[in-house]
């Protein structure tokens, strides 16, 4: 009998998973689509106005205010690619190379992470199989989202860190661990759950000399998005959703009365353990509620048994943060999939043969899935894989050309989809409506919708930004459009596209919209 090494398994293994997943990858690192996620689109209006001279702004939006929600790690990043090939959009792709050489990164650390915390080789490769195969991540890795440099700085640190914990760190690890887990706040505020871990451990654990350098590395690396914000604080923004005041307003720590937070926490925590649907299964089945009785007891008994160390710290205080904010947890929780991978084998005991075999089963499930939303990708234009019957982007297109061609060049738009359109016509836009939470992820009691309110809403935005166009998606509300269009006669008219499409261009008549005395009652 022929007798492999457990290298060569390994090597071939990842091999296999590698030419399965490449076409995928290919799709979404080609795709044209961008911005139809929205932060992704943010995300690259901020990179081109650093790449440009024009400061850490979101000069997409009317004013042109500086950039406070999202910290300036991973635009910069982007703003150096763009400086290198500045041609828009034919240069995405390399753009995209950014995450993408960041999940890479990330996928590398964490096999080092989960080696040094005691994993096989084969359940190493386990992890970052699963975690590599997933459509999130797929997703993710091709986006310009910051989550895939969040995954591998945090990696890293904890890399470090559990280096000093286990007294074989080198003299510079301290630091290096708090420069690097500074770096990851830097992309992504959420950071501070991982960061106060690596506090938390070493104090426990009376390293104080690690201790004091790691604490001092961090604050000196995280102090300028702290400094950066409080110095604009109070600058004007035209939607509190593209700033840090977003951050305060949507966490049931402080906000929202008892009710409202217990329906956020159990809602995002149903989200949460349905760990099945980064894998290609649906959300709600029989089955993925199967594999949460299997996956999730044996996540918390793993927690439970290296619950000394920093690693399983930081993963109980990130998705306790996660948790407790007001956003479907999903996307979040994507960065620290190879750690859960990794707790629910040390707590399986027993069951492990049973849960290497969903283990594998999921390796194939994630990778039909993904070929499945990649010929999607590939049909539509691109765009979230998530809303395949949402958003279609030769539709798209076919608006932004059309005001490109036709707009004048200081029109103002009211837009879903508000980056994409100033990328691609270098025209101020603004989303139709401020979000609601509540509303939209955590209606429990089924409160119907105060339509009156919200028409008011959007007839005041778009007056207050004195927009020129109102441009409608899939996404956007037809029937809204309806009613104040019939409240005001005259004041939006069809100027491009087909309703029953979907895609449509209005033009706005700011005189009818504003004259309340004429509006049919």
């Amino acid at each position: 009998m022929v007798r492999f090494s457990q290298r060569t398994v390994v090597f071939v293994a990842l091999a296999l998973v590698a030419a399965a997943l490449a076409w995928p990858y290919f799709v979404y690192l080609g795709a044209p689509a961008i911005g139809t996620f929205h932060d992704d689109g943010v995300y690259l209006v901020t990179a081109k106005a650093l790449a440009t001279g024009q400061g850490y702004r979101i000069v997409s939006l009317p004013g042109q205010p500086v950039q406070t929600k999202y910290p300036f790690l991973f635009p910069w990043l982007l703003s150096l690619m763009w400086r290198v090939y500045p041609v828009f959009p034919q240069n995405l792709t390399w753009l995209r190379i950014v995450p993408f050489g960041a999940a890479l990164a990330w996928l590398y650390l964490s096999w080092s992470l989960l080696r040094r915390l005691g994993a096989s080789a084969l359940i190493a490769l386990a992890a970052i199989a699963l975690t590599a195969a997933s459509p999130w991540t797929v997703f993710l890795s091709t986006s310009l989202l910051s989550e895939t440099l969040f995954a591998a700085l945090v990696a890293g640190g904890l890399l470090l860190l559990l280096r000093i914990e286990k007294n074989a760190e080198r003299p510079y690890d301290a630091i290096a661990a708090g420069v690097i887990m500074g770096a990851a706040f830097l992309t992504r505020t959420a950071a501070i759950a991982p960061a106060a871990a690596g506090l938390l451990v070493l104090a426990v654990r009376k390293k104080w000399r690690a201790l004091g350098c790691y604490a001092v590395s961090l604050a000196i690396v995280a102090a300028p998005w702290i400094v950066w914000n409080a110095l604009h604080a109070s600058d004007p923004i035209v939607d509190p959703f593209y700033s840090a005041s977003n951050y305060a307003s949507w966490n049931i720590v402080f906000n929202y009365a008892w009710p409202e937070k217990l329906a956020i926490l159990v809602v995002n925590s149903l989200w949460a353990i349905q760990l099945g649907q980064y894998w290609g299964l649906i959300p709600g089945t029989a089955i993925e509620w199967i594999a949460v009785i299997v996956c999730v007891p044996c996540i918390f008994r793993g927690l439970w048994l290296e619950r000394r160390s920093s690693v399983a710290l930081a993963v109980v205080l990130y998705t306790g943060l996660v948790l407790a904010w007001a956003f479907p947890p999903v996307r979040f929780l994507v960065t620290i999939l190879p750690l859960l991978v990794w707790f629910m084998f040390v707590g399986a005991g027993r069951l492990k043969p049973a849960v290497g075999a969903l283990a594998a089963t999921f390796v194939v499930t994630s990778s039909i899935a993904a070929w499945h939303q990649a010929h999607a990708t590939a049909a539509r234009g691109g765009t979230w894989f998530e809303d395949a019957g949402v958003d279609d982007w030769r539709g798209i297109s076919n608006l932004y050309n059309w005001i490109d061609a036709n707009a004048p060049a200081k029109a103002v738009l009211i837009a879903t989809h508000d980056p994409t359109f100033y990328l691609f016509t270098g025209r101020t836009a603004l989303r139709p409506d401020s979000m609601d939470p509540l509303m939209l992820f955590y209606n429990v009691n089924g409160r119907p919708e105060d339509t009156a309110a919200v028409d008011e809403a959007f007839r005041r935005r778009v007056l207050a930004i004195d927009a020129d166009y109102v441009v409608v998606t899939p996404r956007d509300d037809f029937a809204r459009l309806g009613r104040v269009s019939a409240r005001f006669p005259g004041s939006f008219t069809l100027v491009e596209g087909d309703p029953a499409t979907k895609h449509a261009i209005y033009k706005v008549d700011r005189a009818k919209l504003k004259n309340d005395s004429e509006a049919k009652k």
